[in-house]
């Protein structure tokens, strides 16, 4: 007799994902596709971390934004097996690297 595979479900926490294409691509797509397969309830947001810099070209100052961890987005979202498959099958997603039900990857 062949036990069924269970259900895994995780209380909401954020989902580290690794890309091979930019990364607001993946995200906007992502976004979109959570739209459109009625998935907002379950991918609750969707971030590239960023912080701004300030740099100095030819003397002049210019807030710049630099990616914290290039390559990578976060998800916060509830883990199921329908909003695993939404994310896990969207073009650019080479991979999940981390589960954190606190905000750090």
């Amino acid at each position: 007799m062949r036990k069924k595979r269970a259900k895994f479900s995780r209380p909401n926490g954020t989902l580290c994902i690794a890309t091979r294409v930019a990364e607001n691509k993946v995200k906007k797509n992502l976004e979109h596709r959570s739209e459109s397969m009625n998935m907002t309830d379950r991918i609750l947001q969707v971030v590239v971390p960023t912080e701004t810099e300030i740099e100095i070209r030819n003397g002049v100052r210019k807030e710049v934004e630099k990616r914290v961890f290039p390559g990578y987005i976060l998800v916060n979202m509830l883990l199921d097996e329908d909003s695993w498959y939404v994310v896990r099958n969207m073009p650019g997603v080479t991979g999940f690297v981390a589960w954190a039900t606190s905000r750090r990857c």
